[in-house]
């Protein structure tokens, strides 16, 4: 009888310790620490958040995996630019104009953050571009209440439909964020 006593407490040891893993895996990272995989999808709107530009915003949405599950929606506008060599001879250069997003946490916390700055390249042709953003927190509920600091996102893109203007009207994308700060 004692030796089951002793095996029962064993296993309820190790079952208590394993949720306790489980569950911290799932606390995103300390506000400001950053390294996710991220993937998503994004669609045209009627937007124009720089201001009388005639660009239109992006509306996206996606998850991130890394430093905590996270779902995410955001907003992008990029003006296409004239060519300074950073992309390649058959490419479109962009300029990231406007850029924000919510991060929304497993346990409901959010963490916001906006632009400091972008580019991008996008193949007309094969629609299949890149993009560069950098980003800063600037606040956030519960754990992200005070979060700061800065963040680099890159990822590919590949277009679904195209705007009559010969943009993007949809696509997805998939990348990765990392703190910079």
């Amino acid at each position: 009888m004692r030796v089951v006593s002793y095996w029962k407490k064993l296993s309820i040891l190790a079952t208590v310790a394993a949720l306790v893993v489980a569950v911290l895996a799932l606390q995103p990272a300390a506000a400001g620490n950053l390294n996710e995989r991220i993937s998503g999808s994004f669609i045209d709107t009627s937007l124009d958040l720089a201001g009388g530009d005639g660009v239109t915003a992006s509306s996206w949405s996606g998850r991130s995996l890394g430093s905590g599950f996270a779902s995410y929606d955001g907003l992008l506008e990029i003006a296409f630019t004239a060519p300074t060599g950073e992309c390649g001879a058959d490419e479109a250069q962009t300029d990231v104009v406007v850029y924000s997003m919510v991060r929304r946490y497993a346990n409901g916390d959010l963490r916001v953050s906006e632009l400091v700055g972008g580019f991008g390249c996008f193949d007309p042709v094969t629609g299949i571009g890149s993009v560069t953003v950098d980003a800063e927190f600037t606040g956030g509920t519960g754990r992200y209440a005070n979060a700061s600091g800065t963040y680099r996102a890159t990822f590919d893109l590949v277009a679904l439909q195209r705007d009559t203007t010969g943009g993007i009207a949809q696509a997805t994308f998939d990348g990765h964020t990392s703190s910079t700060s």
